[in-house]
């Protein structure tokens, strides 16, 4: 298991292990969908149920959920883009080597 709090933790352990890192950032770039209510329904038969809706009950009440991607996902918190994540994951590699370029030219 990997447990990071930043971009720079995500690219260490891509200098230590890429498959096991890669796996892990596919896994967080799937997880960054939440439910999040959209609407209370009059009746069950209103709502939309799919791969990205789904209407629950509650106390009566008839609920619509989308599954949309959340801010507040950890992706987002490491610092990521979808686009940076996912050009990572298709090339770790290059993507390693870049990172190691704009380090070391950091300490310069």
């Amino acid at each position: 298991m990997i447990y990071l709090n930043t971009k720079l933790d995500f690219f260490h352990c891509l200098e230590q292990d890429v498959p096991s890192a890669v796996k892990t950032l596919q896994a967080i770039l799937d997880d960054r969908f939440a439910w999040k209510l959209t609407q209370v329904l009059a009746k069950k038969e209103d709502g939309v149920d799919d791969d990205t809706h789904m209407v629950q009950e509650s106390e009566g009440d008839y609920l619509q959920f989308e599954l949309l991607e959340d801010e507040n996902a950890l992706l987002f918190k490491l610092g990521f883009t979808v686009e940076e994540a996912q050009a990572i994951i298709d090339d770790p590699y290059k993507a390693l080597a870049e990172y190691e370029k704009e380090h070391e030219a950091g300490e310069e």
